[in-house]
């Protein structure tokens, strides 16, 4: 905001009254400065001294006679010192009253100034140059800094007592008064002229000085702010709570909590209202464990810290702070729990496990707190082990591929395959998928298996040869990180031109919670992948938040149903319905259709009736390595179409 004329006006005058900022800049500056003078005015004084004594004793004169001097000398050497003494004790923060030391930079300025005037004067009448007045003057009002104003009432005092001793008390040795000389006076005029320009410079440039020092202060400071606070909610973020929470005692509660629901919020009020509640939360949150370190980590994601005797209390209190603000949605209040086992233990790690304690009993409705345990540490472990070893994993063999048949509901030939990872890790054995997927694609490393899927499928089909297995196209998995973190067709046609596999022998499966991520950018894929010949699926339909839009603003040629239907087809009627009408609606789409979980004869009896075209499940085979496929069809178990189907 530009400044009125008048502030200008005042500011330049030193009128306008300065911020604390400011005011301790410029007396820092003036006691930097007082150090210099008072070594000067100290070694100064000390050699006067001695010089004043050994003059006095070679002339055999009493030393009483020089008191005049004397006087002056060591009062001044006095104040010196303990100028000296004040201005390095404040540097350095020992000593804070800034009104004692103003008092006293102006005991030592004046009676430096009055010094200066005394044997100014002193050498002007013995007919000398009068160097102590211009050095103190210059001491005074250059080398210390003052506002414009008072710059000018001691110049003035200072020139105008000085010019006035010298031309009214100045007689030659018959008693006449010796008027001060025309050059004297403009000498005078001069040096008074000079000094007084100089302070008003110096004052300026060391008030710019002090904006711009102020300026960049405050863009650290609020640099500082940013960097351990979170820009949504204000309160601390990761790296705040590990300032916070450093040379904590063990035994601390760590806290991790997770706003369950909060997408449905979300969907309902729109972003800013999310936004809205969790900036409410995290105010309510953070005087809920008000002095005890409390930060928003992500997304919906807070962790507070505090003593195990009050953490039931305030977990109370979070969750009753959550249902006041969450509406018509229904959000509950996950709380993970680790107790710190030792002093500086990593935060991270702490929160790695409470994080991991609150997942546990997600979507649990009868369970809302749950501690880190013995059990959840086994998982932890393995947790970390999966994410350290996937490089290791790949590049080891540890990763293998199975494969499920998938039958022809007509002909009940094996018209497919789905390719499903599996981890036979040396030190935890054969690792189910829920125990090592969930974690690769949470820390955003599941390209690298499913890179090394498409890898293994390649080799397997080329393996074959001539076999008529070879014929049978098999079904790769990808979520929506894959299509994130790589180029999905470039890979798959590198792979197929590396081991000589037609493009037809790969379908992509497209689980259906992909497409909650960027549209276009899949929809740019897809295109790519049906230009380039690939069969397009769409995986896991109904399972989640199963939208119809999504089957007109994609375009798949094959719809898998959900294992999820079912799973009631005994128990309740209304399954069979839903799944008949879902087969009836993907025909006139003019799609395939495909059941999981099938797992029995009723039931693929029942899909064939309806419709269905093809059929997957356990009552087929579970997911085998490709040579029991092998000795599958061998033993005719399963049945491959004739050559030309």
């Amino acid at each position: 905001m530009e400044m009125s004329r008048k502030d200008r006006i005042l500011e330049y005058f030193g009128l306008k009254r300065d911020n604390d900022y400011i005011k301790g800049y410029f007396l820092s500056s003036n006691m930097r400065s007082a150090i210099y003078m008072s070594i000067i005015v100290i070694v100064l004084e000390i050699w006067m001294i001695q010089s004043m004594t050994e003059r006095l004793m070679k002339r055999g004169v009493p030393l009483l006679d020089g008191m005049d001097y004397f006087s002056w000398y060591f009062s001044l050497l006095g104040v010196g010192v303990v100028m000296l003494i004040m201005a390095i004790q404040y540097l350095r923060g020992k000593f804070k009253n800034r009104l004692v030391l103003q008092g006293w930079l102006w005991v030592f300025s004046v009676l430096a100034l009055a010094f200066g005037i005394y044997f100014g004067y002193g050498a002007y009448k013995q007919d000398k140059q009068a160097l102590s007045f211009p050095t103190m003057v210059i001491f005074i009002l250059c080398l210390l800094v003052w506002k414009p104003l008072v710059s000018m009432i001691l110049s003035c005092l200072s020139f105008g007592i000085f010019y006035y001793v010298c031309d009214m008390y100045y007689f030659d040795e018959a008693g006449e008064q010796i008027r001060a000389s025309q050059s004297f006076q403009v000498n005078l005029l001069t040096l008074f002229i000079s000094t007084f320009a100089v302070a008003i410079a110096l004052f300026h440039q060391r008030q710019n000085e002090a904006k711009k020092d102020e300026a960049l202060e405050l863009v650290n400071a609020h640099l500082r702010e940013i960097a351990v606070s979170d820009e949504l909610t204000l309160i601390s973020n990761m790296r705040g709570l590990k300032e916070a929470s450093a040379n904590l005692p063990a035994g601390q509660l760590v806290h991790y909590f997770n706003l369950e629901n909060y997408k449905a919020y979300n969907a309902k009020y729109g972003f800013e209202a999310g936004d809205g509640l969790l900036k409410k939360f995290a105010a309510g949150l953070a005087q809920i464990f008000v002095d005890n370190p409390c930060a928003r980590i992500s997304d919906d994601h807070f962790v507070a810290i505090c003593d195990p005797e009050s953490s039931g209390r305030r977990i109370a209190e979070a969750g009753e702070l959550l249902k006041s603000l969450q509406g018509e949605v229904s959000l509950e209040l996950k709380t993970g729990l680790y107790r710190m086992e030792y002093p500086d233990e990593s935060i991270d790690l702490c929160c790695d496990k409470a994080r991991l304690a609150a997942n546990s009993i997600k979507k649990m409705f009868d369970k809302s707190v749950c501690e880190y345990d013995h059990d959840l540490e086994y998982s932890f472990n393995r947790r970390q082990y999966v994410i350290n070893s996937i490089d290791k994993a790949v590049s080891g063999g540890y990763i293998k591929v199975f494969y499920q048949p998938v039958i022809n509901a007509k002909t009940g030939e094996l018209c497919g395959m789905e390719a499903l990872a599996r981890w036979d890790d040396p030190e935890y054995g054969m690792l189910a998928p829920n125990q090592f997927i969930g974690t690769l694609e949470e820390y955003r490393l599941i390209h690298k298996l499913d890179q090394q899927i498409i890898e293994l499928v390649c080799r397997d089909i080329h393996d074959l040869g001539d076999d008529p297995l070879s014929r049978i196209p098999v079904s790769i998995n990808f979520s929506q990180l894959d299509f994130e973190l790589y180029d999905v067709p470039a890979v798959l046609l590198e792979k197929a031109g590396k081991y000589g596999i037609p493009i037809n022998m790969l379908d992509v499966e497209i689980t259906e919670s992909a497409l909650n991520g960027d549209a276009d950018g899949l929809i740019k894929t897809m295109e790519i992948l049906r230009g380039n010949g690939f069969s397009q699926w769409l995986d896991d339909f109904g399972s989640g938040y199963s939208s119809l839009n999504v089957l007109v603003d994609y375009n798949f040629d094959v719809l898998k149903i959900d294992m999820v239907f079912l799973r009631r087809f005994y128990t309740n009627e209304k399954s069979k319905f839903l799944i008949k009408s879902i087969v009836e609606m993907a025909k006139n789409l003019g799609m395939v259709t495909l059941t999981e979980g099938v797992e029995t004869e009723e039931m693929a009896s029942f899909l064939k009736e309806i419709g269905c075209d093809k059929l997957q499940g356990y009552y087929f085979s579970k997911p085998v390595p490709h040579e029991e496929i092998i000795g599958m069809i061998a033993e005719g178990k399963l049945k491959l179409p004739a050559i030309g189907q």
